[in-house]
């Protein structure tokens, strides 16, 4: 039988297979480059006490099953806090766009005051009567 039959056989892979004759656990022929494994070598091997060691004893399998719930309740933990982190950057996010928003109003009438007092002090006019009784500087004064 092929290294694909014998894979097919027991539901190994093919690398599994190739593996264990490597290692000298499963008896094969070499021929034409390609190897063949007889069907009672095949059966001594999985009947064997070196493939049961390839499985879990019941205490091992639940100490994986006890781990892998403990990796399920940290998986659960993780996902709720980075809900609840995605919760607190969608607050911030939304306080920073009222805060730009406020800060570029805050701009805008700031502008339009500073336009505001530019325009009054364009067409500011000195008040009449301090046209009126202003002092009259000689042309000396005003040469100065």
């Amino acid at each position: 039988m092929t290294i694909q039959e014998a894979a097919k056989c027991i539901g190994k892979s093919e690398a599994t297979i190739r593996r264990w004759i490597k290692q000298g656990k499963l008896e094969s022929t070499l021929i034409d480059g390609k190897y063949d494994i007889a069907e009672s070598a095949l059966d001594a091997y999985t009947k064997s006490d070196l493939y049961t060691d390839n499985a879990y004893t019941k205490t091992e399998l639940d100490q994986l099953r006890r781990q892998n719930d403990e990796m399920h309740r940290q998986l659960s933990d993780q996902k709720e806090r980075i809900e609840k982190l995605e919760g607190q950057l969608e607050n911030e996010r939304l306080r920073y766009d009222t805060s730009a928003e406020r800060h570029d109003m805050i701009v805008m009438q700031m502008t339009r005051q500073m336009s505001d007092q530019q325009r009054l002090l364009e067409h500011y006019q000195e008040p009449f009567y301090k046209r009126w009784f202003r002092k009259k500087r000689s042309p000396d004064e005003e040469a100065r």
